[in-house]
């Protein structure tokens, strides 16, 4: 998990997190056209990134269903913030400084995974 400064856009950090996925790049569809900078920065990353399904009135079932199978992996991941934010209560910072926040972040995210398997670990 990467925290930067409340300054620092998301598209802005492609380098580093391309990386960190073993070459692999998932976005929604508000990240279409940025294959080129997927490219230029790692080469060998594959684009996941949903593409356009619609043109014309058209729909193009195909890609439709390649878009739902890429949400569905993303999902996941998004569904573990939630627990971050709601739960847990990480909609603000609470310190003053990175290091701080970012020590508070691990730790929940830390906790968050104990909290998911919570069941697993209950009947174990």
């Amino acid at each position: 998990m990467r925290s930067t400064g409340r300054r620092s856009a998301e598209r802005s950090s492609w380098r580093s997190w391309t990386r960190s996925f073993r070459g692999r790049s998932w976005g929604d569809q508000g990240y279409q056209g940025q294959t080129d900078v997927i490219h230029a920065v790692a080469p060998n990353a594959k684009d996941f990134t949903n593409r356009r399904y619609r043109y014309n009135g058209r729909t193009n079932e195909v890609e439709k269903a390649k878009n739902r199978n890429k949400s569905r992996v993303r999902a996941k991941v998004e569904h573990v913030f939630g627990v971050i934010k709601n739960i847990f209560g990480f909609r603000k910072t609470r310190y003053r400084g990175l290091a701080k926040n970012v020590n508070r972040l691990e730790v929940t995210a830390a906790l968050t995974n104990l909290y998911l398997v919570r069941r697993r670990l209950l009947n174990a």
